[in-house]
């Protein structure tokens, strides 16, 4: 439910040190005043994070983050409070999926399904 950790100062301007993390999480508002967790994959592009969610219209939290963008993500032990701006620019989300395959050794993302990227902003 709520993420638990340090709550971090300013939010970095260089995400880079994300490429050490292969997982991180992500807490989202939701409708019944709780707060919802799930452990995601990340990628960041030329210091700028990115998050993704593989087949978003069967699970519940992306439409939560359409609902209200502002969420805290815990990365190692610090929890910085974001706001995710999905992005849909085709050239963009090239480049983050080359990131992901990249970082995660894959060769392709989401296996063929949909996946909705977010970019990590203040």
């Amino acid at each position: 439910m709520w993420l638990s950790g340090e709550q971090a100062g300013a939010l970095p301007t260089d995400w880079a040190f994300t490429d050490e993390h292969t997982e991180i999480a992500v807490e989202v508002a939701t409708p019944y005043l709780l707060s919802h967790s799930v452990t995601i994959w990340c990628a960041q592009v030329g210091g700028t994070l990115y998050i993704g969610a593989s087949v978003p219209d069967d699970k519940n939290w992306p439409g939560w983050v359409a609902d209200d963008p502002n969420v805290r993500l815990k990365i190692g032990d610090d929890i910085y409070a974001v706001r995710l701006d999905q992005i849909s620019d085709e050239t963009e989300i090239a480049a983050v999926q080359q990131a992901y395959m990249q970082k995660y050794d894959v060769e392709s993302v989401g296996g063929g399904a949909p996946v909705r990227y977010w970019r990590v902003g203040a």
